[in-house]
């Protein structure tokens, strides 16, 4: 009896078993390979590469991902320009928060606080960006802020001046 009890106390201390870890840490190693696939397309992006937004100019493919890599790196530095370098750090995030309750009990926003969280920080930096970064088409095939940063700094311009928009947009962030 006493030697199941001290069993039993000394393996909830040592928290769950290999069984019970192995899908929070295939996720999570999951989530790594996919943020090292997002930076790996997103650096070797090049606007010669066929994508989203041009077809190219016929010659190899330059993306080490191949041509669904310029591709995708065309639609997200299309869409979010220079912000788009901040998705791999994302999904990077989400395999560590998957792993975490593995590693001891942390406070959780809601997830649709944190998705909302994430949109308001896209959106802003993107504008930020638009406004006030110069953009390249070697990096930025619609510039520093993407598509979105230029409609959201437009808009924002057009109801508060400049300055205005700025701060509007440092606040969001």
């Amino acid at each position: 009896m006493f030697f199941k009890a001290k069993t039993q106390a000394t393996d909830e201390l040592a928290g769950p078993g290999w069984l019970e870890r192995l899908p929070r840490e295939a996720a999570s190693l999951a989530c790594l390979g996919l943020s090292l696939f997002l930076l790996i397309l997103l650096a070797s992006f090049s606007p010669n590469d066929p994508g989203w937004s041009s077809s190219g100019d016929g010659g190899p493919i330059n993306n080490l991902v191949g041509r669904f890599g310029a591709w995708l790196a065309d639609a997200l530095l299309s869409l979010f320009g220079y912000v788009a370098f901040l998705l791999p750090w994302a999904v990077l995030q989400s395999g560590i928060r998957i792993l975490r309750p593995a590693l001891g009990p942390v406070l959780l926003l809601p997830r649709s606080l944190r998705w909302a969280a994430w949109l308001v920080l896209l959106g802003s930096l993107s504008a930020l960006c638009a406004m006030h970064v110069g953009g390249s088409t070697e990096w930025g095939p619609q510039g520093s802020g993407g598509i979105l940063g230029s409609a959201l700094s437009d808009a924002l311009i057009a109801v508060l001046s400049p300055v205005g928009a700025t701060l509007l947009l440092l606040t969001l962030l």
